[in-house]
């Protein structure tokens, strides 16, 4: 069970929130917040995960109160509410219209597999049709499928609160799904052959709409690796030392208000008609009755802090570090063949067909899902060779013919993470190397000669794939 005094905490802000919160949200966040509550009760890292949880969720109540009372206080006006009928356009003819102000990084290209359709009226259906999603996805409903597809898909940070990621990821989902139902509708309303090519690049703006925004947030928070976790244990080293001062200044409150109990302890608290009505002296016990309860509520505080500062951070920079120590035994493997001719002055290279097709993200031992932490690496939107993890590149490099058994040399050239050089000596080390007989040059130069070759650069640092394994 959780500490009982922040469970309560807990639950009156949130309920402050609910009371706020439209009928259609307060049912919702209120099932959400009572799911968390009986999570918690099993306690351990599931109570902590819960009490993360229910911390988002209050956070998230609270921003969309603030934002309906800032938007009540402006122009008098409502937030957009679904257009009647769903997503058929309007009847009539179609025209784009000017372009939304928070869409005008919106890059709509078209391409038609018919080509009768004219590209430019289907431009125009999408530009239209974006619109009708804006004005959906504000409506109270689709806000109400995006707060439950955060919940359902969210993931939490180890520093606390849903992973913003995740948030997009959720709200990336339900907006496609949205696009969809309004693509069917304009379908079965106006079946003409541009609503019918609407749908591929409305997705694409959609997707590259969400992709901006990742990118934003890409420079405050890092996405996946290394980086990402030495970023969360940055958050944690800081609430830790944030707890500590909290706590040195709840602990200097809490010796105050006992000093003062004492000095009350020892005072005369008889009014100026009790004096002169020479009433028996007395303690000021309405004062006294005062003080002890900001004792009792600093001490509370003091505990829920401490155990704050002093076990669950500590944990959670444990888990981290534990994290960290494994990401720095992940590595990325690719491997290449290239075939030349060693006696040419000024050699030229082709890929050997057994060249890699994918990276390989080895992993411990102790990783559960390898293809499922490469499949997020893929889905991060950077190619593997800009991931910030160590990468080995093999290069193996046969005279005239692949895969011969004499004139051939070869090693894994070693680049730590952070250097992503494509300079033919970028690499940080050689190791693994080998040689035939009558190669020419050293192999040093022939693997710089190799990999300063646009073609077997490319091979590696081009390619988008990604297999997990284990070590």
């Amino acid at each position: 069970m959780g500490d009982a005094t922040r469970n309560l905490s807990q639950r009156q802000e949130m309920d402050k929130w609910l009371a706020k919160l439209s009928p259609g949200l307060k049912d919702t966040f209120a099932k959400m917040y009572k799911s968390f509550e009986n999570a918690e009760v099993a306690g351990g890292e599931t109570e902590a995960g819960m009490d993360a949880a229910e911390d988002s969720l209050i956070q998230t109540a609270r921003s969309i109160v603030e934002a309906n009372e800032k938007a009540a206080a402006g122009a008098g006006g409502s937030a957009g509410t679904s257009r009647k009928g769903g997503g058929a356009l309007p009847g009539g003819p179609v025209n784009a219209g000017p372009a939304k102000a928070g869409d005008d990084k919106d890059e709509v290209k078209i391409e038609v597999s018919d080509p009768r359709v004219d590209p430019a009226k289907v431009k125009a259906v999408v530009q239209q049709m974006l619109k009708l999603l804006d004005k959906e996805l504000n409506a109270p409903a689709s806000k109400k499928r995006i707060i439950a597809a955060m919940a359902s898909k969210g993931k939490f940070r180890p520093s606390g609160g849903i992973d913003p990621y995740s948030e997009i990821d959720a709200e990336e989902s339900v907006t496609l799904d949205i696009w969809t139902e309004l693509v069917e509708k304009a379908r079965e309303q106006q079946p003409s052959a541009e609503v019918w090519e609407a749908d591929k690049p409305g997705r694409a703006v959609i997707k590259a709409r969400f992709e901006r925004r990742r990118r934003e947030l890409e420079k405050t928070e890092p996405r996946t690796g290394m980086d990402r976790l030495e970023h969360e244990k940055a958050r944690i080293d800081q609430q830790i030392s944030q707890g500590k001062q909290r706590l040195a200044a709840l602990a200097k409150q809490l010796a105050e208000q006992e000093a003062l109990l004492a000095k009350l302890d020892q005072t005369d608290g008889r009014t100026e008609a009790e004096k002169r009505a020479n009433e028996p002296p007395h303690k000021p016990w309405a004062k006294m009755g005062e003080v002890k309860k900001r004792i009792e509520n600093l001490k509370s505080d003091l505990k829920y802090e401490r155990d704050d500062v002093e076990k669950d951070l500590p944990r959670k920079a444990r888990d981290l570090d534990d994290q960290i120590v494994k990401e720095e035994r992940t590595t990325l493997y690719f491997e290449i063949t290239a075939v030349t001719d060693m006696n040419d002055a000024n050699p030229q290279f082709v890929l050997g067909d057994d060249t890699d097709t994918e990276w390989k993200l080895v992993l411990p031992s102790s990783e559960k899902d390898p293809q499922g932490r490469a499949k997020a690496l893929k889905e991060s939107g950077k190619v593997p060779w800009k991931l910030a993890l160590p990468r080995k590149v093999r290069l193996d490099i046969y005279h005239l013919r692949n895969k011969r058994k004499d004139r051939m040399c070869g090693g894994w050239m070693v680049f730590k993470k952070g250097n992503t050089g494509t300079k033919p000596d970028s690499y940080e080390d050689l190791v693994g190397s080998y040689e035939g007989w009558k190669i020419t040059r050293s192999i040093n130069e022939w693997i710089d000669l190799a990999w300063s070759n646009n073609t077997v650069q490319a091979a590696a640092t081009a390619n988008v794939e990604i297999e997990g394994t284990t070590s």
